[in-house]
């Protein structure tokens, strides 16, 4: 059984030079793992794509709107994925997540609004100003996940920025 596995293992390493032996592993890992992973970045949107995609072993941009991972035989959530404001789009056959894994996309909140009150009016009997309104915070980015098997667990947080107070507004004087 087992034991005579490993002796046709051992015969075909003592019979082979290292070059051809390094060449047929090569061989049957690209059969297993499947093409090598590449990044490029088009019109704001990265994409990631190959046959097995590890999270950690990517760096991604900061200006960017959209992430696409796209693999061939699967996608491991090794790493949490914070883009505030960016969508995230994992497509493959299987994705496993290790521990409990986060990808979030929510939104960055607004900047307040530096002078918390709006100009008094000039002159006598001259009205204030208006207040400005508040600011709105990012929209979240969109999350979509496709795939036949997924196994672990993932939380997916996507809330949209809170928004800057207004000024108040000033009276006539």
């Amino acid at each position: 059984g087992d034991l005579e596995k490993w002796r046709l293992i051992e015969l075909f390493i003592n019979r082979s030079d290292l070059n051809s032996l390094l060449d047929e592993l090569r061989g049957v890992l690209k059969l297993v793992i499947g093409k090598e992973s590449k990044c490029s970045k088009h019109n704001g949107i990265f994409t990631v794509s190959g046959g097995l995609i590890s999270l950690k072993m990517i760096h991604f941009p900061d200006d960017v709107k959209a992430i696409r991972i796209e693999a061939a035989r699967a996608i491991h959530l090794d790493t949490d994925l914070i883009a505030p404001g960016v969508s995230v789009s994992l497509s493959a056959p299987c994705i496993h997540s290790w521990d409990r894994r986060i990808i979030n996309t929510s939104g960055k909140d607004a900047q307040e609004i530096v002078k918390a009150k709006a100009d008094d009016g000039r002159s006598p009997g001259a009205s204030g100003s208006n207040g400005c309104d508040g600011e709105g915070g990012q929209d979240a980015g969109d999350v979509i996940v496709k795939c036949r098997n997924f196994s672990g667990r993932m939380k997916v947080v996507a809330n949209g920025g809170r928004g800057a107070r207004g000024q108040i507004g000033r009276a006539h004087v």
